[in-house]
């Protein structure tokens, strides 16, 4: 495997701007600390005494991509692709500055030009995953996206955002799937649960539904959770099983009141769910 540049702080903070630039979370990166500027100075000096370094170029590059000056980022990384056409980041980082170029469908090419030499680097297949969510229909993007998660699940850093990001826009079966496989790997997380039972709930399966739940409620962290004993008291409602229902309400209303640090999702979570159990259950005593 050909090495990466060296991670610094400041190549941090530069990934983190390409990603958000990636989802739309900004357009355009502002001004950036006197650090980069010392660091692109230093690359340039150094270039000056060995002129066409790959490595250093793409290093530059980076630099420049980070600062939003992408015409100097795309000159030194064809400068640096000339020195070492065999050089495989070189298509990794053309991928992200596609992607602040606006330009997609180049991106899709330079990170599967990328994937060719580093099949499975995870940073790629996620990248190319979320790119082709993007641009193609439902059963591109389920493929895509099962090819990350699965080189992710390789790397033994599971992530449940990444579970939740890939069922966008697909259908509630497939998507369910996905996250079950996401609780398989990540545990019962409220995150992916709460999501999975969604699914469920759409495809009109309240058994399919229950039984995440009470997949959660089994574990140590969730036994108590007043989101999933809320949650819980609502399906069994909605199901029409009122003395199941009844007693799982009260059983909700009391965690909730004897919880008193708790995040302000957990607490608006459990008193939605608890209210919609309320409405179905007028004779459910308090």
């Amino acid at each position: 495997m050909l090495p990466l540049p060296r991670v610094t702080p400041a190549s941090c903070a530069r990934a983190a701007m390409v990603l958000s630039m990636l989802l739309g979370v900004v357009s355009a990166p502002s001004a950036q600390p006197s650090e980069e500027e010392d660091e692109d100075a230093a690359l340039s000096a150094e270039l000056a005494l060995h002129p066409g370094d790959p490595v250093r170029l793409l290093k530059r590059a980076q630099l420049a991509l980070g600062e939003g000056h992408l015409d100097a980022a795309r000159a030194d990384l064809e400068a640096a692709a000339r020195a070492d056409p065999d050089m495989a980041a070189i298509d990794f980082v053309l991928a992200q500055l596609e992607v602040a170029a606006g330009r997609p469908d180049a991106a899709v090419a330079a990170v599967r030009r990328f994937l060719v030499r580093e099949p499975g680097n995870r940073a790629a297949v996620v990248l190319q995953a979320r790119l082709v969510a993007k641009l193609s229909d439902a059963e591109a993007s389920a493929a895509a996206w099962r090819l990350a998660l699965d080189a992710v699940a390789a790397s033994g850093r599971p992530e449940q955002a990444l579970y939740l990001e890939a069922t966008r826009g697909q259908p509630s079966r497939q998507a369910l799937a996905l996250l079950e496989e996401g609780i398989s790997r990540c545990g019962n997380t409220p995150m992916l649960v709460k999501a999975a039972v969604a699914r469920a709930v759409a495809l009109d399966d309240a058994q399919h539904a229950l039984a995440l739940v009470d997949g959660w409620l089994a574990t140590s962290e969730g036994a108590t959770q007043p989101d999933a004993l809320a949650l819980r008291a609502r399906l069994l409602a909605q199901a029409r099983r009122e003395g199941d229902a009844c007693a799982a309400l009260q059983r909700a209303e009391q965690a909730l009141r004897a919880t008193s640090r708790i995040g302000r999702g957990i607490r608006a979570d459990a008193e939605a769910d608890i209210a919609a159990a309320r409405a179905l259950l007028p004779g459910c005593t308090r």
